[in-house]
């Protein structure tokens, strides 16, 4: 596989996994929330019902209410869910036979019983809610995380991508343009290794050997090594821009500094038609402008 080739492999790689891991972070927090759910619903429900029935059948008066309380008992016991309620139904264990006979003294033990039972087992739902609600937010805030974990991984690949794929593409693009409207002596600069820094490095050999073949102009070539050597002796990035945009000429550092902004080359064209440029020295020439940059 080609360096190129990983790289985009690796860029989709990074996206694909932080993708993966909010699915199963999510999925796998709404697992923890459920059993939650399931005991307040289930395990304490069941205990507050036996409550209400043990509550009813110690105020009735027919031959049932004995047999309901026993039942409602035997769920309760059969179903505690916090230490708190063993005490509770000790003292309805013991009491209530007395209790349901009429023991004045017994049925204020089981009514005090009964209500702390029910007060142990809301609590105990409210806990659970509780702790299903945190479990929901913490959800919640760590999916966010993984999404901005996903969002600034999504801009890294791309800003990456975009400096060693695209820029370099970009700057070959241009300077073959150049090359076509005249710019000849407008070469790529080796900022990148593998296959672009290859492809960069073939096509100056390829531009070299076309001028090295091109008809001896002398009148032409003078003047244009002239402004060669007139740009290249300037300490900043100097650049002679015709009104449409197109760079007629520019410094080794002025080249060197449209390879690295993108934005540059758009700047310098509006530099040449309307003659001014923040943070650089315009001077007209005519139909075009001489561009210095800082």
């Amino acid at each position: 596989m080609t360096a190129v080739g990983r790289q985009v492999l690796r860029t989709l790689a990074v996206l694909v996994t932080l993708q993966v891991l909010t699915s199963f972070v999510g999925a796998w927090l709404l697992g923890r929330m459920t059993p939650a759910v399931d005991r307040i619903l289930v395990d304490n429900e069941r205990s507050l019902e036996a409550v209400e029935t043990m509550a009813l059948a110690l105020t009735a008066d027919d031959l049932d209410a004995r047999a309901r309380f026993e039942g409602a008992l035997a769920v309760a016991e059969n179903n505690v869910t916090e230490h708190e309620e063993r005490p509770e139904l000790r003292v309805l264990r013991e009491s209530y036979p007395r209790a349901l006979t009429g023991d004045l003294a017994a049925r204020a033990a089981v009514r005090d019983a009964l209500a702390r039972l029910g007060t142990v087992n809301r609590v105990a739902m409210e806990r659970a809610n509780e702790e299903a609600q945190r479990l929901g937010l913490a959800g919640a805030w760590v999916v966010a995380l993984f999404g901005i974990l996903g969002l600034i991984g999504s801009v890294l690949a791309v800003v990456r991508t975009r400096r060693r794929l695209v820029g370099p593409l970009r700057v070959l693009a241009d300077v073959v343009t150049d090359h076509a409207r005249g710019a000849s002596h407008r070469r790529c600069p080796r900022t990148e290794g593998g296959e672009l820094g290859e492809v960069l490095g073939h096509v100056n050999e390829l531009l070299d050997r076309i001028e090295r073949t091109k008809p001896a102009g002398p009148d032409v070539d003078a003047r244009a090594e002239a402004l060669h050597h007139f740009l290249d002796a300037r300490p900043k990035p100097t650049f002679v821009v015709d009104a449409d945009g197109t760079v007629k000429a520019a410094s080794a550092s002025g080249f060197d500094a449209i390879a690295e902004d993108s934005e540059l080359r758009a700047r310098l064209a509006t530099a040449a038609r309307e003659g001014t440029l923040e943070g650089a020295t315009v001077t007209k020439l005519g139909d075009a402008a001489l561009v210095e940059l800082g």
